[in-house]
């Protein structure tokens, strides 16, 4: 009783565009949260190479606030990097 309800329900229009666009929301997200790992595998590899603070922010387009804590971290010490 309740399937047939629930499959007109999934062929709508509305369900339809919600469900993609919902899709399309999880890529961007999975997109961005890529290019933010790659950055910040870009700023340790600067850091490794002793290049500044300042130069890497150019480069990567990370915060300073962000290259910092990673520069704590790869020291030992315990830092969070937060995504802007």
């Amino acid at each position: 009783m309740i399937a047939p309800l629930l499959s007109d329900i999934k062929k709508s229009r509305a369900y339809q565009e919600i469900a993609q666009e919902g899709m399309l929301e999880g890529m961007l997200e999975g997109k961005l949260e890529g290019k933010l790992e790659g950055k910040l595998e870009t700023a340790k590899a600067l850091l490794q190479k002793k290049m500044s603070v300042e130069f890497i922010v150019e480069v990567t387009g990370l915060s300073r606030k962000q290259v910092i804590a990673l520069s704590k971290a790869k020291r030992g010490r315990k830092a969070v990097v937060h995504k802007n």
